[in-house]
């Protein structure tokens, strides 16, 4: 980095989770980081393990397991695990990602004033170049998980999705009735069965999900003041059990005596995009 960049460095640790929030602020002013052909040269950190094991990262709607040497590009987490000890990175944006000699590797950022890009080794090159210099304020953000197990038994994909979507609260107006001291709309006891999407489909409510395990699983959701359809394959077909990775969808209809309170999610849920 150059005498006028500047970096920072926020880390959060928490009493309820074992998860630790890592926040990176950087301050480019027109900063040469790297070599387009060498990723070792660019902006990246390192974490060491202090064990060698199996790496896994997600995939859309599924995990892939993968070998030292080989960038990895995981859509939101990667686990290197020997099924005693693991550690999961859990990245917001900073795709490219590797393991070698024992350290895993994420890929902050490049920035070059370079030909390399345009030239083929030919005499003329076409474009001459280009000024990818990093400028400005970039933020960085990432978490670390350390766990015992490997990624199934961490529920790896469930402490990345709460770090990807964390809680929201919403204002509303005054509602007749009693409040409820808890209300879960939807819960899968089975930690291997993965939820990805809730949306409000003609007043009731459709839930999107998928398989980690390692063997056909039964779906069995527990809901208050819904019931649920039988599950469904992305073919339509009413089917007993999630093939490993198989993607399902799963109908919820109010109970007459809650329509209300259903309904109710079913409009906040069209109001945010269709989606939570």
């Amino acid at each position: 980095m150059g005498p006028k960049d500047a970096a920072s460095l926020v880390v959060k640790f928490y009493h309820q989770l074992s998860r630790i929030d890592v926040n990176w602020r950087f301050e480019f002013e027109t900063a040469s980081i790297g070599t387009f052909y060498n990723d070792d040269t660019k902006l990246r950190v390192h974490w060491p393990l202090a064990f060698t094991g199996y790496i896994h990262h997600d995939i859309a709607f599924g995990v892939v397991q993968t070998r030292d040497e080989r960038p990895l590009f995981p859509a939101s987490w990667a686990d290197i695990s020997d099924g005693e000890h693991g550690l999961a990175y859990m990245h917001q944006g900073t795709l490219k990602h590797w393991v070698s000699a024992g350290t895993l590797v994420n890929l902050f950022a490049y920035g070059e004033d370079t030909e390399a890009m345009g030239a083929r080794r030919r005499r003329l090159n076409w474009p001459k170049g280009f000024d990818q210099r990093l400028r400005g304020q970039h933020n960085i953000n990432y978490a670390i998980y350390p766990h015992a197990g490997d990624w199934r038994t961490a529920d790896v994909i469930g402490m990345a999705r709460s770090y990807g979507s964390p809680p929201m609260a919403y204002t509303t107006d005054v509602h007749a009735g009693t409040l409820p001291t808890n209300l879960e709309v939807l819960q899968f006891p089975d930690p291997e069965i993965v939820s990805t999407a809730l949306k409000a489909v003609d007043g009731n409510v459709m839930c999107r999900l998928y398989s980690v395990g390692e063997r056909n699983i039964t779906v069995r959701a527990k809901t208050q003041r819904t019931h649920t359809r039988p599950l469904r394959s992305l073919q339509n077909e009413q089917i007993e059990q999630l093939t490993p990775f198989q993607i399902g969808t799963l109908t919820l209809e109010p109970d007459k005596k809650a329509a209300v309170s259903v309904e109710n999610l079913a409009e906040f849920l069209s109001d945010d995009d269709g989606q939570v």
